[in-house]
């Protein structure tokens, strides 16, 4: 008598290839923007069910360290926002001060460039 066949589970669908790096950067600032699964997956034209999955690891992430990156120019110095690991293993992020000289402006030109 044959054995019952058993069936097969759907073998998951790969990352979009459409979506690069600079598509990932938008969706982290949809996402920090405070725009919904729906919005992010009808802007980039991917069904909401796969932006939830794309999402569900990141989300949090961007939310809590959005600050990182940032550069403030003030008067007199320029404030640049890093993360930093502790003895403890928790990461938080911190603003490093830097005096506002040439080579400093010059390398932040370059770095976002």
């Amino acid at each position: 008598m044959p054995a019952k066949s058993a069936t097969v589970p759907a073998i998951p669908r790969p990352f979009p290839a459409h979506l690069t790096h600079a598509s990932m950067e938008k969706m982290r600032r949809m996402v920090i923007l405070g725009h919904s699964n729906a919005e992010i997956a009808a802007a980039f034209g991917i069904q909401t069910a796969a932006m939830t999955f794309i999402l569900g690891s990141r989300r949090e992430r961007w939310l809590k360290y959005h600050q990182e990156g940032r550069v403030e120019c003030l008067p007199g110095k320029t404030v640049v926002y890093r993360k930093v690991s502790h003895m403890n293993g928790d990461v938080s992020i911190r603003p490093f001060s830097l005096p506002k000289v040439t080579m400093h402006r010059a390398l932040l030109a370059e770095a976002r460039a």
